[in-house]
């Protein structure tokens, strides 16, 4: 319950907490910046490096929404939809998807991940790799969606079942192995400045 402060309160005991209330800002205002701008550099990042050839596309790691679930681990769901929600309007906006669904699919995930890391146990690094495994897959799934969508909208022929599988399950096991270095810069910035 927040302390209320009346007028018969010491202005030392005041003084205290405002202090502390403009140290917590300022560290939730430091977080969200490195995130953001971390979130800059993916984007700009995704999609020019670390491709993979397979048989219908190369197969790109797709650090975004690995990093929206890393950083609602962190944040929690609220904050983790938001952020999701910007980091899917930036992955649009550098042309991520076909679909331009990415903001949807987003909030969907960092709300999830965020839930589900309050619900059960919460920062431990196994609850973080199937949060990284579900991202992943997710984000395949979407990928084929978005193909089989093109080849039908210019009536292309649709690739095979086999073929779309096997790029879904590239896609998720590149990005699973790749949304594991995501992990260290995000621990640091959401608990650094907590332990000083």
């Amino acid at each position: 319950m927040p302390r209320i402060y009346t007028p018969h309160t010491s202005s030392s005991a005041y003084r205290a907490h405002a202090r502390e209330v403009r140290r917590q800002v300022m560290d939730k205002l430091v977080r969200w910046t490195l995130c953001v701008l971390f979130s800059v550099f993916l984007c700009l990042l995704d999609g020019t490096s670390f491709s993979l050839s397979t048989g219908i596309a190369p197969t790109i790691p797709a650090l975004m929404p690995v990093w929206v679930t890393v950083c609602a681990f962190y944040a929690g769901p609220f904050s983790g939809a938001w952020f999701g929600i910007f980091c899917g309007l930036l992955s649009d906006a550098a042309g991520g998807s076909r679909l331009y669904l990415l903001p949807m699919v987003y909030l969907c995930l960092g709300f999830c991940a965020g839930l589900c890391s309050i619900r059960m146990l919460r920062r431990r690094f196994w609850m973080f790799l199937l949060y990284d495994a579900a991202a992943s897959v997710l984000y395949a799934g979407y990928r084929a969606a978005g193909i089989a969508v093109t080849a039908l909208y210019y009536h292309a022929p649709l690739p095979a079942a086999a073929v779309l599988l096997s790029d879904v399950l590239h896609t998720a096991l590149y990005t699973a192995l790749w949304g594991i270095f995501l992990y260290l810069p995000a621990k640091w910035i959401f608990t650094a400045r907590k332990q000083s």
